[in-house]
C-alpha cells in the first residue's frame, strides 16, 4: 500500500513538472538579483582601511556576472567578467582567483545591457562627456562594459598590504603601481554611480580593465580607445552588505 501510494504521488509530481514545461516557462535562477547592484561593504570603510575579506568569491558571483573590487588585504584589483573572477597584480598580471579567496569590497550584478552604442576614436573626456549628454544623473546606479580596442591605457594596482592598515589615500600615494598599455584588446567593466548614494560607493565612474587574453588590467585612470562597444545597464536598486567590524571597546 505505501509503495502504490507514493508511485501515485511521483506519478502525480511528474505529471506536474512535464504540465509546466509544456506551458514552456523557465525558471530563471538569477530572477531576485537582475536590476540589483550588490556591493560588500561601504567605501568609507574601504578607505579607512578595513582591508579584511568579508565574503568568499564563490559566493559573491551568485549576485552578479560582471563587476571589480579587491581582494582580501587590499591584494590586487578585481574584475568579474561573465562570472570569472580574476585578480590584477601590480606586476600587471591577471589570473583567476580560487573560490575561497575573499573580499573585503565589491561590486557586481547579473549584466544585461538595455543600450548598446558602437563607437570610433575617443578619450576618457570625451566619454565622460557623451555619458553625462546621453545619461544625465537620474538617481540610478549603470552597470557598464566597454569592449573593444584601445590605443593607450592608465592602470593601477596595489600589493597586498600588512596589518597595522593604512588608509588607502596612503597606499595609494606610497606603494600603488602605475603602468601604461598601448594598442590592446580588451574590456572596461565597471559602475555609475549617482549623487543620490551619497558616499557609500564610489562616486561617478569607476572602471577596471581586463585584456581579452585575460593576461593583464587594472584599476582605470585614463583612456583612449580606437573603436569600441558601450553597453549600459540601469540598476535601480543598490544591495549592500554592511561591513563586519572590529568590536569597541
Amino acid at each position: 500500500m505505501n509503495i502504490l501510494r507514493w508511485s501515485v504521488k511521483a506519478l502525480f509530481v511528474l505529471a506536474l513538472v512535464g504540465a509546466v514545461a509544456g506551458c514552456g516557462r523557465t525558471v530563471d535562477p538569477h530572477a531576485a538579483w537582475r536590476g540589483v547592484v550588490t556591493q560588500v561593504s561601504t567605501y568609507p570603510s574601504l578607505l579607512e582601511g578595513r582591508y579584511d575579506g568579508q565574503l568568499a568569491v564563490s559566493n559573491l558571483v551568485v549576485f552578479g556576472d560582471h563587476g571589480l573590487g579587491t581582494f582580501d588585504g587590499l591584494d590586487g584589483e578585481m574584475v568579474v567578467r561573465d562570472g570569472v573572477v580574476y585578480r590584477i597584480t601590480p606586476d600587471q598580471v591577471a589570473s583567476v582567483v580560487s573560490p575561497d579567496t575573499t573580499t573585503p569590497f565589491a561590486q557586481v550584478t547579473w549584466f544585461t545591457p538595455d543600450e548598446v552604442y558602437n563607437v570610433m576614436a575617443m578619450d576618457q573626456n570625451q566619454f565622460l562627456k557623451t555619458m553625462n549628454w546621453k545619461h544625465p544623473d537620474d538617481g540610478r546606479i549603470r552597470a557598464i562594459r566597454i569592449t573593444g580596442h584601445f590605443k593607450e591605457l592608465h592602470l593601477r594596482s596595489v600589493p597586498r598590504q600588512s596589518k597595522p592598515y593604512l588608509s588607502l589615500d596612503k597606499v595609494v600615494l606610497e606603494h600603488e603601481a602605475q603602468y601604461t598599455l598601448t594598442n590592446v584588446t580588451g574590456t572596461l567593466i565597471g559602475f555609475y554611480a549617482p549623487a543620490a548614494a551619497g558616499t557609500i560607493l564610489p562616486r561617478g565612474f569607476h572602471l577596471h580593465f581586463l585584456s581579452t587574453d585575460a593576461t593583464t588590467g587594472g584599476h582605470v585612470y585614463d583612456f583612449t580607445l580606437s573603436a569600441a562597444r558601450i553597453e549600459l545597464s540601469t540598476a535601480p536598486e543598490l544591495r549592500v552588505l554592511l561591513p563586519t567590524l572590529p568590536a569597541e571597546k
